[in-house]
């Protein structure tokens, strides 16, 4: 580079390695939605090789691959609830630390998703109702 010449950007860069060799492309007006539509490519096939997984308290890490997961947004105890339908299992974050629950049948998730109070609902309907070990739990790969 030559003295005094200073570059503040990446355009300024290529302009410069355009005008001295004659090799680079010069951006043009279909350059943004390229790199646009090659961003999109790269973050989906990022998220879809690498599923989203959680550790449970007293299990171990599980992948939420087969769960329908809920954000939880008005309540201060219970921040996620995740629910597989086929096996009744239930993980559900409470203040951030994850917890599972056994035999969980769908109306009672339901509920649960409806009622005005998340953690009210959990003392009452869930805690001590539905408790299950590792052992108990489904295998998920």
């Amino acid at each position: 580079m030559e003295p005094g010449i200073r570059i503040d950007d990446w355009r300024a860069a290529s302009a410069v390695a355009y005008h001295r060799v004659g090799s680079a492309v010069p951006e043009t007006t279909m350059t943004r939605p390229i790199q646009i539509v090659f961003a999109a490519v790269l973050l989906t096939a990022f998220s879809s090789a690498h599923a989203e997984r959680v550790y449970v308290k007293a299990r171990g890490e599980v992948d939420l691959t087969p769960f329908r997961c809920e954000n939880i947004a008005r309540s201060e105890n219970v921040k996620r609830l995740c629910y597989d339908e086929r096996e009744s299992y239930v993980l559900v974050s409470l203040k951030g630390i994850w917890y599972h629950f056994c035999g969980v049948p769908s109306a009672t998730v339901s509920g649960w998703k409806r009622a005005a109070s998340k953690g009210r609902y959990y003392n009452d309907m869930i805690r001590g109702n539905f408790d299950c070990s590792a052992a108990s739990a489904p295998a998920y790969k």
